[in-house]
């Protein structure tokens, strides 16, 4: 899954990853068990230097092609690779899910918009489990389309309770479970934050427990902007949910701290970092209100622009500490640290061991967002000078 990390959250996970990593000048990590048994592991990666770089190539290539629909995407909103190394797309334009070869070649097409058995309202992420069964979010409501790798619709699997619109993170666990995430409403108050309730169903779909409530945005409407437009307070924090194999990680953004749950749902290890100083200045919300100002130059003024620009919107004390998380299939946790306006956009994704220790800075690659990490790969989109979309993979030494 994006992370919206997900377009749960519409959090892309932009970095890139190493074909070898560069000689790690990395500050040892703090790491102490306590009563309960809980790893608790704290890190100083703004200390350190070590960095994975990109490959010069991508290992695979999937689109391009304006000669064959097969190839062309109008909307990626999920990808992940099967265990022959083929890759899984869902294109949300004309809500098919398509099959490529380990080459980039168009096997298969199935799907299509519809409420038939397997027919999507609006498709959104793919989890491949073991022997390579597909399960492909569909909303309103979200609910999953189970299909064999060959096409072969199996059943469809509905939360109960229902939940109307698509999870705000999570992801489909390798024992079969379903995690999902969903918001307790609008708080409707500057002053409130929403709740994020994070919850665990069984593969039928059934509600099993409730796994966390974590502390999310704020949000309510501007007196002097037209309209219901709900904003949120600039640079406000929230939460962040990513599921993979038989971890889950959470977190909210308020603090450099991200909890990690086994596979039987007990907080397992606790990640902590040095984010360095977080506070707001006057001169960081000038620079934001500049970069809005410029990408609106010669359009049409709309409501949103007003409320971002209001000097009525309130603003947080300080930034939040990330803007993404995602669990790699292999047990890493990858971190996307908050973008401070006028920052380095050179800063990279955070990595970390599956034991909580930092291990290295992913370089950014302008245009590529990550949705899936293996062991030896990285799978994502890439978007031209056109903002046209291609799947691309990139392949790597491994993490240690």
């Amino acid at each position: 899954m994006r992370i919206p990390f997900g377009k749960t959250t519409s959090l892309a996970l932009s970095a890139a990853f190493c074909a070898a990593c560069e000689a790690r000048q990395a500050v040892p990590a703090i790491a102490v068990v306590d009563s309960a048994g809980v790893r608790i592991v704290a890190s100083a990666p703004l200390g350190s230097d070590a960095t994975c770089a990109v490959g010069e190539e991508p290992r695979l290539v999937i689109g391009g092609r304006e000669d064959d629909p097969s190839y062309f995407f109008g909307r990626v909103v999920g990808a992940s690779r099967l265990s022959d190394g083929s890759v899984a797309v869902i294109d949300s334009s004309v809500g098919e899910v398509r099959i490529y070869d380990e080459t980039g070649e168009h096997l298969r097409s199935f799907g299509g918009f519809g409420d038939g058995p397997g027919e999507f309202r609006r498709p959104w992420f793919v989890w491949v489990q073991p022997g390579d069964t597909l399960w492909v979010g569909d909303y309103r409501p979200w609910r999953f389309n189970v299909f064999a790798a060959d096409g072969q619709w199996s059943r469809a699997v509905q939360l109960d309770p229902v939940y109307i619109n698509p999870s705000r993170g999570g992801g489909v666990l390798s024992g079969g479970a379903l995690i999902a995430s969903r918001s307790t409403g609008f708080s409707r108050s500057f002053e409130t934050p929403d709740t994020l309730v994070v919850e665990v169903h069984g593969a039928d779909g059934k509600f099993a427990d409730v796994l966390a409530r974590l502390p999310n945005t704020r949000r309510d409407v501007l007196p002097d902007v037209s309209g219901d437009t709900y904003i949120h307070p600039l640079f406000d924090s929230g939460a962040a949910v990513s599921a993979r194999g038989d971890r889950i990680a959470m977190g909210t953004s308020s603090k450099p701290e991200v909890r990690i749950l086994n596979s039987e749902y007990r907080l397992a290890t606790i990640v902590r970092w040095d984010a360095g100083d977080r506070s707001v200045r006057a001169s960081d919300v000038e620079a934001y209100r500049d970069d809005i100002r410029a990408r609106q130059a010669g359009r049409q003024p709309i409501q949103v622009a007003d409320a971002r620009l209001s000097p009525k919107r309130p603003v947080a004390d300080v930034f939040p500490a990330f803007s993404s998380l995602l669990m790699g299939n292999a047990g890493h946790l990858f971190v996307l640290p908050y973008q401070h306006p006028g920052g380095d956009p050179r800063a990279g994704t955070m990595v970390f061991a599956p034991t909580g220790e930092f291990m290295c800075h992913l370089e950014p690659k302008p245009g590529f967002s990550v949705w899936e990490a293996g062991s030896d790969y990285l799978l994502g989109v890439q978007l031209d000078e056109m903002d046209r979309a291609s799947v691309v993979v990139y392949g790597f030494g491994g993490l240690e």
